[in-house]
């Protein structure tokens, strides 16, 4: 207790103070009281009888007290010499250490506050964060064992809400879709071992959460066409949205108009679901896209003033000129507009899983077809691997038969 400062009122501040290696720090606990009805052993007496106040500043200071011994008793166990301003650091934070769910929320919420992740990869994670609150009340980070991905992972297969398409009762969550889950889960574990030094077992050091390739096929030249001819079709008359009804009007509405206007783009210039929802402005200059995939950002991959195609370029005017805001082709979540889009194909018999990951490969494919050098392909993509633009270029049969027949030109020539 500071006594030295007393207040008009008679009372003095209520400080903890610390000593480490000889260091002092004084830690301000935001309560005052008499000094002659204070000490160390008894804390805060009563003023008055049944004083309404003694209770709860008592509780203020022994909370103080325990953190403190916590903060202490942690570094012991785990061998770490404790300095004075590792202590204020660990006591001016209110990071959960204990519990899993608690500390991913926190973490998670002060990487993006501090950007040091997009708004998109926070939303991401904060979608694994319900998937562990609904499967889990708390995860003590003690509790972690070899067992626990394998749990996490059976209760994700089954995660389908079954409640609105009960057809989807027999069916599983995707590998694909499982990974994200793992991969945010193993982000903070590492994060909580490496920056927090939290110890615990590594539950992952022998569960494997590799992706699968796609089994994703791209648009053929016609279906590709027919899309465009649909968009060019309706894109300055869309019907009038229904509303909590299913549509299978031939005929495309506003929200059907904007989401196809993206995933046409994409296949014209081979952007990913995280590229299109940063794009701004900016990136464009006449005619070219300027842009830094996040996918491959920490490798240094740019996309540097590229050539959009006649296609892309007129997609793009129409974005600009329906959306007057900063940001373009960002108008929807992905998972409403990756709905929309089998709407779409469903309406007009289109025989391909219509999502935004076809529009890369279709991009890849198309220009394979139209005789692009392999070279070119990479830097349009952004990659740098051979056998990574060998998983986009999807031959068909049709381009076979075509070099076939160059081929036996040749011979017979």
């Amino acid at each position: 207790m500071d006594t030295v400062y007393k207040r008009t009122d008679g009372t003095c501040a209520i400080f903890m103070q610390v000593i480490i290696d000889r260091k002092k720090a004084r830690l301000p606990l935001g309560i005052c009281w008499p000094p002659e009805k204070f000490n160390v052993r008894d804390l805060c007496k009563p003023r008055i009888k049944k004083d309404p106040d003694v209770d709860e500043y008592n509780i203020i200071i022994s909370n103080a007290l325990a953190k403190a011994n916590n903060i202490r008793k942690d570094y012991l166990l785990r061998g770490i010499h404790l300095s004075l301003e590792s202590f204020l650091k660990e006591y001016k934070t209110d990071l959960n250490k204990n519990d899993f769910i608690q500390y991913y929320a926190q973490k998670s919420f002060e990487r993006w506050n501090k950007g040091m992740i997009s708004n998109e990869t926070y939303e991401k994670e904060k979608g694994t964060l319900k998937k562990l609150q609904k499967f889990y009340t708390v995860i003590p980070f003690h509790e972690f064992n070899a067992d626990w991905p394998n749990d996490f992972d059976r209760q994700l297969k089954r995660d389908i809400n079954t409640e609105i398409n009960p057809e989807l009762r027999k069916k599983e969550i995707s590998i694909n879709g499982r990974w994200p889950r793992h991969k945010h889960v193993k982000t903070y574990l590492n994060i909580a071992k490496r920056i927090d030094n939290i110890k615990f077992t590594d539950p992952y050091s022998r569960f494997k959460n590799q992706l699968q390739d796609g089994n994703w096929k791209p648009l053929e030249l016609g279906q590709f066409k027919n899309l465009l001819e649909l968009y060019l079709k309706w894109k300055d008359q869309p019907l009038p949205m229904l509303y909590k009804q299913k549509d299978s009007r031939q005929g495309l509405t506003n929200s059907e108009i904007v989401v196809l206007r993206r995933f046409l783009f994409s296949c014209n210039c081979a952007l990913r679901i995280s590229d299109l929802q940063k794009l701004d402005r900016s990136m464009f200059d006449n005619g070219q896209m300027t842009i830094v995939p996040q996918k491959t950002e920490r490798y240094g991959t740019k996309i540097d003033s590229v050539p959009l195609n006649d296609v892309a370029r007129m997609l793009l005017d129409d974005e600009l000129d329906d959306n007057p805001k900063g940001t373009v082709f960002n108008r929807f979540v992905d998972q409403y507009a990756n709905r929309v889009l089998k709407n779409i194909a469903a309406k007009f018999a289109i025989d391909v899983n219509l999502h935004h990951h076809v529009a890369r490969y279709t991009f890849a494919s198309l220009m394979d077809q139209a005789g692009a050098n392999h070279t070119s392909l990479m830097k349009f993509m952004g990659l740098k691997k051979r056998n990574t633009l060998e998983k986009y270029v999807k031959t068909d049969k049709k381009v076979m038969n075509s070099d076939l027949a160059k081929m036996n030109a040749l011979i017979k020539g």
